[in-house]
């Protein structure tokens, strides 16, 4: 039996003892890419996806008995307004990716995202909220502490990757991403489609979803069923392995194949590159830095 004392160890040892914080730089760089890409897809929408007069227009939103934090509450209801914040969001994203001000970058982008996003939730993916999510945590995170404009500010080298620091809001980051996974498993193993294995033929069957055909000789009685529970069997294993040393590697490269293969055929927005973006956090700082032949940490 553990003890209490084992128990606070194990406790301390997870969540507090120092640990570079070259995984999450290297994170930080795709993830500031990631938004302002994502950015750039709604630019030409902007007006229809949050304006006063698009798809959820400011009356039907007032009428929302939920009061939803957002910046254009206390911003004039024009469209101008959307691309103030639209704007103040892709600067803080481009900061964000630069490791300039870092922490006050993602709050800016949190905080720019969320005002969109809660001006009309009708028009988001799963994807958007994984972004909101993993953005609230950044800001936290000692994300700026390498390969950033910050640290060369604070009289560091950019490349200086041995430098340790309390790893918390990394462990709720990586947390969150494998409870993304469970929770995944835990609401398709209520639905009947996921368990009969037939749940992966009806979204490949809608246009609205396709987005490349998948080849007829694999949609029968007997592959729909293997791709389906495959599917559910690789998110298990990602949710669970990633804990184990000996298993993260294999098992992120089976998430990898997942979702490039879900990209391929499936119009899911980004969500996809924003889960495959989260796997670099459950990349050893050590192993990055060998492989970017940065200071051995």
């Amino acid at each position: 039996m553990l003890t209490f004392d084992q128990v606070t160890t194990a406790w301390n040892t997870f969540f507090h003892q120092p640990e570079s914080a070259l995984s999450l730089a290297v994170f930080r760089i795709v993830w500031g890419a990631l938004l302002i890409f994502n950015a750039m897809l709604m630019r030409k929408d902007l007006a229809l996806l949050f304006g006063p007069e698009g798809y959820h227009p400011t009356a039907a939103f007032k009428k929302e008995q939920k009061f939803k934090f957002s910046l254009l509450n206390y911003l004039p209801s024009t469209n101008r307004s959307v691309y103030l914040i639209w704007t103040l969001y892709v600067i803080a994203a481009l900061t964000l990716l630069c490791g300039f001000y870092t922490r006050t970058s993602s709050v800016i982008v949190f905080v720019t995202m969320i005002s969109l996003h809660h001006r009309n939730c009708y028009v988001l993916s799963g994807g958007d909220i994984v972004q909101r999510l993993l953005g609230f945590l950044l800001i936290f995170s000692p994300a700026g502490a390498v390969l950033s404009v910050d640290c060369v500010l604070a009289g560091r080298e950019f490349w200086e990757a041995d430098l340790k620091f309390d790893p918390w809001a990394w462990r709720l980051v990586q947390i969150q991403i494998s409870m993304v996974y469970l929770r995944s498993i835990f609401w398709k193993m209520k639905g009947k489609l996921w368990r009969n294995g037939t749940a992966v033929w009806f979204p490949i069957q809608q246009d609205e979803f396709s987005r490349a055909r998948v080849p007829e000789l694999l949609v029968n009685r007997f592959t729909i069923p293997f791709v389906t529970w495959s599917v559910m069997v690789v998110q298990l294993t990602v949710g669970t392995g990633v804990w184990f040393d000996e298993l993260v590697y294999p098992v992120l490269l089976a998430g990898v194949a997942m979702h490039v293969m879900l990209d391929i055929f499936l119009n899911l927005q980004l969500f996809s590159w924003t889960m495959v973006a989260s796997y670099l956090l459950f990349i050893q700082p050590h192993d990055l830095s060998v492989w970017l032949g940065l200071t051995t940490v």
